[in-house]
């Protein structure tokens, strides 16, 4: 069997394709269908729920901030702790920068096409629109977000920076005892407040309900990585109990489809959020059997894209919209799904260029 946990594992890349779809979705549920209040009955429903999707990138990116620890940890640097962080999410940021700015240009222009500014309505709007160029909108600082969706990377790269330093620090109690503790006590916060996972923009004492979200499910990524890595060790595994876990890996998947679809309430997003928890560990473990059907170019080259699509899909939903009003809904669908993939494909090759002229610069001339 190789080794579980590769830099490259394809379960994990197809996750990221697999979810980065289920948000595109929920997006064309949300602006092409429009929205339906969730009376309690149940029914079919385009990908109501799809913006569960979101739950699966913040655990996701707990779960790799554990494994860079880890593995720092183990090289013994001397690099203190706040170098460390710094550096940690500044790679972060670099890596998440080009394709942000690329579809910040395109919903920017789309967004001036559309509404007939002026010039300098159009100078105005980018003035204001700097925090989110900057991806700090969700400090607070919100000021005029084109690309509203991008929430979850400005709550990302707070958290991250925020947890890194206690996570490094006490790595060992961190991961095994403070994480999932405090996940579970920020999750049972939101149920009791809320009453349910979902929602951005709420104000909850100390922050957007989107940056506290992703807090909770970046530790509970965190806890993720444990599991995960000890699941992993289990390498003489039985064949019939592999095929067992392979089972239920599939049942996952098909369980968080279903949610999708069916208009379930909001409460029922916490059991979501632990079936993509527990898909998640199982995936990044590498004992199933389908770690061999992912493993290749193709499913890799799916995650590579999986960010672009994020970053441009609601351009195509405000071209579609705007300039695309007669057709029917379902063409409108099909409509959108081709453009994002046209956008982000053009996204990843422009990005992938000016990404390399990033990483070229050193940082360190400037300090």
């Amino acid at each position: 069997m190789k080794k579980s946990c590769i830099e490259k594992n394809g379960n994990i890349e197809f996750l990221r394709f697999f979810f980065c779809l289920i948000i595109l979705f929920f997006h064309m549920e949300k602006y092409v269908l429009g929205e339906i209040p969730l009376d309690g009955t149940l029914k079919y429903r385009f990908f109501l729920h799809g913006s569960i999707g979101v739950e699966f990138f913040f655990l996701l990116s707990g779960l790799l901030l554990a494994r860079h620890v880890d593995n720092i940890r183990k090289k013994k640097t001397k690099e203190s702790v706040g170098e460390e962080t710094s550096k940690y999410v500044v790679k972060k940021y670099k890596s998440i920068f080009p394709y942000h700015i690329i579809g910040f240009i395109i919903i920017f222009i789309l967004s001036i096409l559309v509404n007939k500014y002026t010039v300098t309505e159009s100078f105005m709007a980018l003035i204001d629109s700097i925090p989110g160029i900057l991806l700090i909108q969700m400090t607070g600082f919100m000021g005029t977000v084109f690309n509203h969706i991008e929430w979850y990377l400005s709550s990302m790269l707070i958290g991250i920076a925020v947890i890194y330093p206690f996570l490094r620090k006490y790595y060992d109690t961190f991961v095994k005892y403070i994480a999932p503790l405090v996940a579970l006590l920020i999750l049972g916060y939101l149920y009791f407040e809320t009453g349910k996972l979902t929602g951005v923009m709420k104000w909850m004492v100390i922050g957007y309900k989107g940056t506290i979200r992703g807090v909770a499910e970046l530790l509970l990524g965190i806890f993720g990585y444990y599991l995960g890595t000890e699941l992993s060790k289990l390498k003489k595994l039985p064949k019939k109990f592999k095929a067992i876990i392979t089972l239920i890996e599939f049942l996952l998947y098909v369980s968080i489809i279903i949610f999708c679809v069916i208009s379930f309430t909001s409460r029922y997003e916490f059991y979501a959020l632990l079936a993509i928890f527990v898909l998640l560990i199982i995936s990044y473990s590498g004992i199933t059997y389908s770690i061999k059907v992912f493993n290749n170019k193709f499913i890799y080259f799916l995650g590579r894209l999986s960010l672009p699509i994020y970053v441009t899909q609601l351009s195509s939903i405000i071209f579609v919209n705007n300039y695309l009003i007669n057709y029917s809904n379902e063409v409108k669908m099909i409509f959108v799904f081709v453009i994002t993939i046209v956008l982000a494909l053009i996204t990843m090759v422009v990005g992938d260029i000016l990404k390399k002229r990033i990483d070229k610069i050193d940082l360190k001339k400037y300090c």
